[in-house]
């Protein structure tokens, strides 16, 4: 008993190390600010049924653990060593300890897993930087490896950028043109008006002012069209009122039901250089969601708005000893 006690705290203790190594920064680096709206569709419990994609992940023994869940949830008797049969691994225990991040994908291990698990040249070459980002040794390593992560994220999405200038004329504009995205709903003005819980009237002018620049088009039917496929919108000045009407908005959020909205503020110290690099891993971050969450359809689903700020809340010490 006493072994086994002692043989689970080190497996802890290593599972610790790895992830506080993985982090990459020693302090938490976020104060955000999270308003969620009503949620229709929760999936908490839910067998995962759809095959992982290795595109909407950050980290590769996430992937891994993600994908033997989903073979597990179309056959209950599916194992870990069923899986290394199936992979010619060699060994389940080590492909246990990679699972339970307690091992490093080596070379040989992902070469297995590229020839075993993708199709495509583009999912494999996802998956060798997904690893080599998951396992980088040094800050500079991560930043690279995010950077080619985040290269392969983007050319898979097809960005239509929209002049903040132009998006930004309403508060609801970008709302506007977030629902102009989705597939399966007729884009019309008393649909989005409905949904926005906004009065039709305005939402026509909206429509109206995109469909002058060329932003958006009507149809014989009066559904308005939107040609792309993700929205994008360049940070700018001239979005300051969006901002600051949908702040106030996540402060009235506080009266929802709990189960539906979450808020999160975290305060550390930082240097300039930490701080570019916070804001760095909130544009991973970001661009992980989205990448993930890249759903064509709204079908149960509620449009969410996320916001994130990062602002000093304190003076810097002075160089003399006070």
């Amino acid at each position: 008993m006493r072994r086994q006690r002692f043989q689970r705290f080190h497996r802890v203790k290593a599972k610790n190390n790895w992830l506080q190594k993985e982090t990459g920064l020693k302090q938490s680096v976020q104060s955000c600010t999270l308003a969620l709206v009503e949620n229709s569709c929760r999936n908490e419990g839910m067998p995962n049924k759809t095959k992982p994609c290795v595109f909407d992940f950050l980290d590769a023994a996430q992937f891994l653990q993600s994908y033997f869940d989903w073979r597990k949830d179309l056959n209950k008797n599916f194992s870990i060593a069923d899986w290394s049969d199936e992979l010619n691994f060699g060994s389940c225990v080590t492909l246990r300890f990679i699972l339970k991040r307690m091992r490093r994908i080596s070379a040989r291990s992902a070469e297995i897993f590229k020839k075993n698990l993708f199709h495509s040249q583009a999912e494999a070459q996802c998956f060798d930087t997904l690893v080599a980002y998951s396992q980088a040794k040094t800050s500079e390593e991560r930043k690279a490896f995010g950077a080619s992560l985040l290269s392969l994220h983007r050319q898979r999405i097809n960005y239509e950028t929209i002049d903040a200038k132009i998006a930004s004329r309403n508060i609801f504009g970008p709302l506007v043109l977030t629902l102009m995205t989705f597939n399966d709903f007729k884009k019309t003005a008393k649909n989005l008006s409905y949904l926005l819980r906004v009065e039709l009237g305005l939402i026509e002018s909206i429509l109206t002012e995109f469909e002058k620049e060329k932003v958006i088009s009507k149809k014989p039917d009066g559904e308005y069209e939107f040609l792309g496929n993700i929205l994008k919108i360049p940070d700018n000045p001239d979005l300051k009122k969006f901002y600051e009407y949908w702040i106030d908005q996540s402060k009235k959020a506080l009266s929802l039901p709990a189960e539906t909205r979450k808020y999160r503020a975290l305060n550390f110290a930082l240097t300039r250089e930490e701080y570019q690099k916070v804001l760095e891993k909130l544009d991973e971050y970001a661009a992980g969601l989205l990448n993930q969450f890249n759903s064509p359809n709204l079908e149960n689903r509620t449009l969410y708005m996320f916001e994130s700020s990062l602002f000093p809340i304190s003076e810097r010490l002075p160089e003399i000893e006070i």
